[in-house]
């Protein structure tokens, strides 16, 4: 019967459709739904992206935990602030189901370090005809923030009289024509007209 049915040309048309139309409606709709889970997932990492760098942006509550820190370790402040980025910018719905979704915030010597981790189920429409119930996504984003590192600087600043010394041979010459001993230095000290020795 079956090679009879092969055989025979007329109908073929509506049989080969009949036939088609399940893969053809979950080819399209596998389609539709990927571009749809790739939607989410951008936005979903976009989240991501903005609560990582959120945990460890200069003028964060992370940063300003992290300086006060003596040692290395978690910054709690820094994953609670990444956790309400993120939520503010998925904007939840209902085109997708958030499974997990981590943060962890660590300070090692200077280094501020944020990995933020998500995965997400988006359910699918036509792909069902297939079996596809739905489309799961999932991304990571990461940031690093150096934090200043403070050195001890000292400055020695000379203000004897001896720093007016002349730049160029004029200023020497200049020093010379003016003084009245005839010296190229600025460096002695006369009081009540008693030359103070100590003073070069």
């Amino acid at each position: 019967m079956l090679g009879k049915l092969l055989r025979d040309r007329s109908g073929n048309f509506g049989v080969m459709t009949a036939l088609m139309l399940v893969p053809l409606i979950g080819v399209g709709g596998l389609a539709i739904d990927i571009s749809n889970a790739l939607m989410v997932r951008s936005t979903l990492q976009a989240a991501a992206d903005a609560a990582a760098i959120a945990a460890v942006a200069e003028t964060s509550a992370g940063v300003m935990q992290a300086m006060q820190m003596k040692s290395d370790g978690q910054l709690t402040a820094a994953i609670e602030d990444a956790k309400k980025v993120f939520i503010g910018h998925a904007k939840m719905s209902e085109e997708y189901q958030l499974q997990n979704f981590d943060v962890d915030v660590v300070k090692t010597g200077t280094q501020l370090k944020a990995v933020f981790t998500f995965d997400a189920k988006v359910p699918t429409t036509l792909a069902r005809v297939l079996g596809q119930k739905d489309v799961t996504v999932a991304g990571r984003a990461e940031a690093v923030f150096q934090t200043d590192t403070f050195r001890d600087f000292y400055l020695l600043l000379d203000n004897t009289p001896s720093m007016g010394v002349g730049a160029t041979p004029a200023d020497v010459k200049k020093m010379v024509d003016n003084t009245k001993d005839k010296c190229a230095f600025a460096c002695h000290i006369v009081k009540d007209g008693v030359e103070d020795k100590n003073s070069y």
